[in-house]
């Protein structure tokens, strides 16, 4: 599957009942040389704005080829802080910055629960690049969230809540539902890729309801030369990037998903 035909003629600004589990953005940079002390500054430079972080867990391996140290853009540290509410991934050329839903905390708007995040690391990027003889350049922006479901399971149909012919008749066990998994990537624009993840559990937390989790995550290349220390532009990247998965997520749920969820929209046709 390599294109959605867009159905919607009006535009999702927000949602009275959040679903959002866990939203990210993504920055990659060109390959270049490694600097292996650029993530301890800056997470010493973000430490003063929004104080101490927790070290997560985490391998990494990297292949370093013999003829140079000009390597692809990876990460190697994982940080989380405000009691595991926000998580950042640091390394060679690389910054993603993360919310994840805990306990009461919901996702409000991206303005308000990630992009006031990504602009203090971007900050704290801008500090530690400046200067050197050649710009830190920034490849590829980002963005993705997971959206969390519970449905009854009584006469489950998938296609009643998502834009996809996968319904318990084909998809069933002696006991009931059985696991889905189903992945596909979309053109949403020329230079824009959406992947889209939808899986399907039979267990749930709440009786007599089925999991769905949806996954939808955007890649835009950035085909300006642009800096680290370009915040704004970066920024505009990135939300075009948020867009993206946003206007692909509500197109692929239903008018029924739009309810459950609170969907309120404004009188603007969706770009």
């Amino acid at each position: 599957m390599s294109n959605l035909v867009k159905t919607m003629d009006y535009h999702v600004e927000y949602c009275q009942n959040s679903t959002i589990t866990e939203a990210w953005s993504v920055i990659t940079g060109s390959p270049g040389e490694v600097r292996d002390a650029d993530a301890g500054a800056l997470e010493n430079t973000a430490s003063k704005s929004l104080g101490n972080f927790q070290v997560q867990p985490s391998f990494v391996v990297v292949e370093r080829k013999e003829e140079g140290n000009i390597v692809p853009s990876f990460w190697h540290k994982q940080l989380s802080y405000e009691n595991g509410k926000y998580a950042v991934r640091l390394g060679h050329r690389y910054l993603s910055v993360h919310f994840i839903k805990k306990g009461a905390d919901k996702y409000d708007t991206y303005d308000k629960s990630l992009a006031p995040q990504i602009g203090t690391w971007l900050d704290a990027y801008a500090n530690t690049v400046s200067g050197r003889e050649e710009p830190v350049l920034v490849e590829r922006a980002g963005f993705g969230y997971v959206n969390a479901f519970r449905f009854p399971v009584a006469d489950f149909d998938l296609s009643r809540y998502f834009k996809v012919s996968f319904g318990t008749g084909a998809e069933s066990t002696a006991n009931g539902v059985a696991t889905l998994d189903i992945k596909f990537r979309l053109n949403y624009a020329e230079d824009t890729s959406v992947e889209v993840n939808i899986g399907v559990a039979p267990e749930s937390p709440e009786p007599g309801h089925i999991s769905v989790v949806t996954k939808v995550e955007a890649d835009k290349p950035i085909d300006n030369e642009c800096s680290f220390e370009e915040k704004d532009k970066i920024l505009d990247y990135v939300r075009k990037a948020k867009e993206a998965a946003k206007s692909v997520f509500f197109d692929l749920a239903t008018d029924e998903t739009h309810k459950i969820m609170g969907a309120k929209y404004d009188s603007s046709p969706t770009q």
